[in-house]
């Protein structure tokens, strides 16, 4: 059993850390076994006052970045500008690295695993599946049902300028913040409780809170139930397979798929993408029926993604992975 204090390991039946004499975490009986990533934030230390400064110096990192940038990028051409504006996500991993090695003093594996290393295949199987549901979902039917709302990129070479900065810092980006939701403020929150539903709400409204300010809720509050669903999906898989390589396979689709396939009018990031629609969870016309559609596309994408993952993880096991 570790101390939340001092992080220090104490034998099971101990009710006081040997160490600090802080009263121990008891055991969570059933749960506790389904709990091994909750449990990564007990390898160190976890005042409260470490939270506090830790979310302190991440968004300082974070906000302060856009003012050491000169006004001059903004005439340097879309490239350059995409390229400074979004290299901010380095030094948002960069911070979270830093807060969870020197002021938790844990590792910074811990934020992602309860295991010894990073496994691709949950990744690539998450991105694979999200993608894919994107396309099937949610980009064909608005081309079958109403093709003159996509069209292609007249400006085709800057779209094929854009991708490899696209395929670098889009992942960064969906990595960043899953680092920081899925990871830090999930596992900080699990101090509060280890029931996962009441977590992964939790979660996915402090990831809709932070998400307020794009773009996109000038157009439709939609948008804002799609971030408190993809948030609460992302934070529930997260707590059950006991690592957060689903969930940075799943946000790096959903990103990259606007990205590349069919970005659109009032995105938070307005790059060139292969088609271009003005039909989004976050611009649908206030139609009644443009509005079910769009909020089954929310509800529906998220929820077959973990429906997909626990088939795939009975029939296959691509989950099991031996994290020891």
């Amino acid at each position: 059993m570790y101390c939340p204090e001092c992080g220090c390991e104490n034998p099971d039946e101990a009710i006081f850390c040997q160490n600090c004499g802080n009263k121990l975490v008891e055991p969570l009986e059933k749960s506790y076994i389904q709990s091994d990533f909750l449990d990564m934030a007990l390898k160190g230390k976890n005042n409260l006052w470490r939270y506090i400064l830790g979310i302190i110096i991440i968004f300082t990192v974070f906000y302060g970045y856009a003012l050491v940038i000169p006004e001059e990028v903004l005439t340097w051409g879309p490239v350059v500008n995409y390229i400074i504006q979004d290299s901010v996500y380095i030094f948002y991993i960069l911070a979270i690295v830093f807060v969870i090695r020197f002021l938790h003093k844990r590792s910074f594996i811990s934020l992602i695993t309860s295991g010894k290393s990073i496994y691709w295949r949950p990744i690539l199987l998450g991105f694979a599946l999200y993608f894919g549901l994107m396309l099937v979902l949610s980009f064909l039917p608005s081309y079958l049902t109403d093709p003159g709302s996509i069209s292609i990129n007249p400006d085709l070479g800057m779209f094929l300028i854009f991708i490899p900065f696209l395929l670098i810092l889009v992942p960064l980006q969906t990595t960043s913040e899953e680092l920081f939701f899925r990871g830090y403020l999930l596992q900080g929150t699990g101090f509060l409780t280890r029931n996962f539903l009441i977590l992964a709400v939790l979660n996915g409204i402090l990831f809709m809170i932070l998400h307020l300010g794009n773009p996109e809720m000038a157009t439709s509050p939609l948008a804002a139930v799609d971030w408190l669903l993809f948030g609460f999906i992302m934070a529930y898989i997260t707590m059950k397979s006991g690592a957060l390589e689903l969930a940075l396979g799943g946000h790096a689709a959903n990103n990259l798929f606007f990205a590349l396939m069919a970005n659109y009018e009032n995105s938070a990031q307005s790059t060139p993408s292969l088609f271009f629609t003005a039909d989004s969870s976050a611009t649908m016309a206030n139609e009644p029926i443009s509005i079910l559609i769009s909020l089954l596309n929310i509800i529906l994408i998220p929820l077959l993604y973990y429906i997909l993952l626990f088939i795939v993880q009975k029939i296959r096991g691509y989950c099991q992975i031996d994290r020891g």
